[in-house]
């Protein structure tokens, strides 16, 4: 594929994350996805996680915008940052409302094979509050 499809491969992505699109992951996100960066020791960039972060975080910040910036390409492998604010009006991994606004940065870069993501390497900041 080439560099441009691979971007678009990525952007569509986090557009289907905000939009809770979530059948879109399944076309973009291999089942058997290397995950680098996992929270917790728990993979995050799988399919079905990457469902439940994605239905988590929009009930948690019904307001949450995710950008990405710096969307670059070099053969197979897309790099980005991510860049996600919304505010915490609902529940949120068992957390009450605190009706404060959260801002974080994450560089990640994914590598892409046959149309879909197949790795993925990332560093995250620390939430603002």
């Amino acid at each position: 594929m080439s560099e441009a499809a691979n971007k678009q491969i990525v952007e569509r992505l986090f557009v289907a994350m905000s939009a809770l699109d979530l059948e879109v992951i399944d076309e973009l996100v291999s089942p058997n996805v290397v995950d680098h960066a996992p929270m917790s020791g728990e993979p995050v960039f799988v399919p079905d996680a990457l469902k439940r972060m994605a239905q988590q975080f929009m009930a948690g910040f019904p307001d949450l915008q995710m950008t990405l910036e710096h969307v670059m390409a070099e053969g197979d492998k897309v790099s980005c940052v991510e860049y996600s604010r919304g505010t915490h009006t609902g529940e949120f991994m068992g957390m009450p409302p605190t009706g404060k606004a959260m801002e974080y940065r994450a560089a990640h870069i994914m590598r892409i094979a046959n149309g879909q993501i197949v790795e993925r390497w990332a560093v995250r900041g620390a939430p603002e509050v």
